[in-house]
């Protein structure tokens, strides 16, 4: 695989960024925070903080010098596609930062086409930082891990939704009557590593734009888990930022089962 920068140097490259990301956010979150709600948005959690604007430009500013063939995908800022992408999102769970809630963290994911080769996800509060190459596994801080499995009575369950309240109620009595009731803990990022390192089992991500999915499943897959797509699957060349994805992580079996009681009942297909 020809990238613009061998993939290891990107990563030294990366991490060295997000050691600086993780002390701008550490400082901000220590204090107080102002709140925007996006423009254009119809849901309540749609907001936005300074340091999501300046943590988003000193990532854009900084990946850059890596390499001006990589083009960009990110939530706060104009979109740039080209062959190779950074798909970025500043920082995932807002609202928990904004908040004082230390659950998020900072997705930075780089594919070529329509497919991840390259994912990281740090979170600056819990010091952990998981990462990962394409067909070269699943890496927590720094080293190379086997994903864990554990015998649990029953699945833990995470899901992240966009959408009305009728529906969000329909999905957790959909997946209640499954496998147990599902927990959101706000934050994609999270969902997505946990499921990865074994912490939790399945994560259900409903009507979420790339910038949510994009790091979290080339990391689920190098730890050999399944990527369900309940959408379409991106397509760099019809990208537009919209929430349109939905996508069930985990065991093969369970996560086909659960993608397919939930596609009629979701926004967007």
């Amino acid at each position: 695989m020809n990238t613009p920068v061998p993939l290891q140097e990107i990563h030294r490259s990366v991490s060295a960024i997000l050691k600086k990301t993780d002390k701008l956010i550490y400082k901000a979150f220590q204090e107080e925070t102002t709140l925007e709600w996006k423009k254009g948005y119809a849901f309540s959690n749609a907001i936005l903080t300074k340091t999501d604007k300046e943590i988003d430009s000193y990532l854009r500013t900084s990946l850059r010098k890596i390499s001006k063939e990589i083009g960009f995908i990110t939530e706060e800022g104009k979109q740039n596609i080209k062959e190779y992408n950074w798909i970025i999102d500043p920082i995932d769970g807002t609202n928990n930062f904004a908040h004082n809630i230390p659950i998020f963290g900072t997705m930075i994911a780089l594919w070529k086409g329509n497919e991840p080769i390259y994912s990281i996800i740090s979170f600056p509060i819990l010091r952990e930082t998981i990462h990962a190459f394409s067909g070269k596994g699943m890496f927590y801080n720094g080293k190379k891990v086997l994903r864990k499995s554990f015998v649990k009575p029953k699945p833990f369950i995470t899901f992240g939704f966009i959408g009305d309240t009728k529906t969000k109620v329909k999905v957790i009595e959909t997946v209640s009557a499954i496998c147990g009731v599902p927990a959101n803990y706000r934050a994609t990022c999270f969902h997505g590593a946990m499921t990865a390192l074994g912490r939790m089992d399945i994560t259900m991500m409903l009507n979420e734009a790339i910038w949510d999915i994009a790091a979290p499943v080339l990391i689920a897959q190098e730890a050999g888990l399944s990527c369900v797509y309940i959408s379409k699957p991106p397509d760099m060349k019809q990208e537009s930022g919209k929430y349109v994805y939905s996508v069930v992580i985990g065991e093969k079996g369970i996560a086909e089962k659960l993608a397919k009681a939930l596609s009629p009942l979701l926004l967007t297909k």
